[in-house]
């Protein structure tokens, strides 16, 4: 396992892609849609390691390697959580300062403590959807990932249109009234638990179907 962790983070995580980090500072953008700045990471950090790994034959060399399946399926997984965290961990600081500046004057969802419990759901659905589905084949990428995007996807504008139309989730999700903090910290603990219990539902789903693959 140490030995695939160490392949992920030299071989398939490049340096660019950490660039891609960088993108969170749209976020600072008053009036925006905040979850495409949260998107990028998997619009072309993810998507792009599964579709180099694909073409340099990353699953055949890894099982060259003296290693299990299930250990190839848990490593991606963990590179690709770990991405995402990052992501996350980057936006935290825009997030404030968004706040400082604008004052909760946003039609849609404003980046707060809901916000990125939202954004855990969005990417335990893309890893969820995303794994489960490409690990069936090994090699089969396009729709695992046009699905994965849509779920996680789904994910916001559903928030973004609950948010809209009701009035009490409106207050007590982009509320700046101290008395609506117990139901943001409700919803980023629901996020974070949801994002562990989909990627630990992922990688039992991606393991089980991967070990059946014969290569």
């Amino acid at each position: 396992m140490k030995n695939l962790l160490y392949k992920e983070f030299k071989l398939v995580l490049y340096p660019p892609f950490y660039l891609v980090l960088l993108l969170t500072l749209l976020i600072l953008i008053p009036g925006w849609v905040y979850f495409i700045a949260m998107s990028y990471v998997f619009f072309i950090v993810i998507s792009n390691i599964f579709t180099m790994s694909r073409t340099n034959n990353d699953i055949s060399f890894s099982m060259m390697m003296p290693v299990k399946k299930t250990d190839i399926v848990k490593a991606r997984l963990f590179s690709v959580s770990f991405i995402e965290l990052l992501n996350i961990a980057a936006a935290v600081p825009c997030a404030i300062i968004n706040n400082v500046l604008y004052k909760n004057n946003n039609a849609l969802m404003n980046p707060n403590i809901a916000f990125f419990g939202i954004v855990f759901v969005m990417y335990g659905v893309f890893n969820l959807i995303l794994f489960s589905t490409y690990y069936k084949t090994g090699y089969k990428l396009l729709w695992p990932l046009v699905g994965a995007m849509a779920g996680a996807l789904g994910v916001a504008e559903a928030a973004e249109f609950f948010i809209l139309t009701d009035p009490v989730l409106k207050e007590a999700l982009k509320s700046d009234n101290p008395d609506m903090l117990i139901w943001k910290l409700i919803v980023l603990i629901g996020g974070i638990l949801i994002f562990a219990l989909f990627n630990i539902i992922a990688f039992k789903l991606s393991a089980k179907r991967f070990n059946r693959l014969d290569f």
